[in-house]
C-alpha cells in the first residue's frame, strides 16, 4: 500500500471515530435530559426548620416541607405543555 493511501484510510478512520464519539455523546446528553427531566426529589430549604435538618421534598406529585418534626403539605407539581408547574395548597401556582 502506497503512502498516500494509507493517510486516506488513517483520515478516514479518524473521521468515522469522530463521528461515532460525537454520536455517543449527543445520545448521552438526550438520555441525561430524559432522566432527569423531573424535580422529584428532596432540595434543601434551611429556611424552614427552627433547628436541625430540613428540606422541600417532591415526590409522586406533591410537594412537602420537611422537618425534624414534621411533614407539611405545600401542594402539588405537574407537567404541562412540556413545563413544570408547582400548584399551592390554595389552587395557585
Amino acid at each position: 500500500m502506497s503512502e498516500t493511501t494509507a493517510k486516506h484510510e488513517l483520515r478516514r478512520k479518524l473521521v468515522v471515530r469522530g463521528m461515532l464519539s460525537l454520536l455517543v455523546l449527543v445520545a448521552g446528553f438526550v438520555l441525561l435530559d430524559y432522566n432527569y427531566s423531573t424535580p422529584e426529589g428532596m432540595w434543601d430549604a434551611p429556611e424552614i426548620g427552627v433547628q436541625g435538618y430540613s428540606y422541600i421534598e417532591f415526590r409522586e406529585g406533591k410537594v412537602e416541607a420537611v422537618t425534624e418534626f414534621s411533614r407539611t403539605p405545600l401542594g402539588s407539581y405537574g407537567k404541562k405543555q412540556g413545563k413544570w408547574f408547582f400548584d399551592g395548597e390554595d389552587g395557585h401556582l
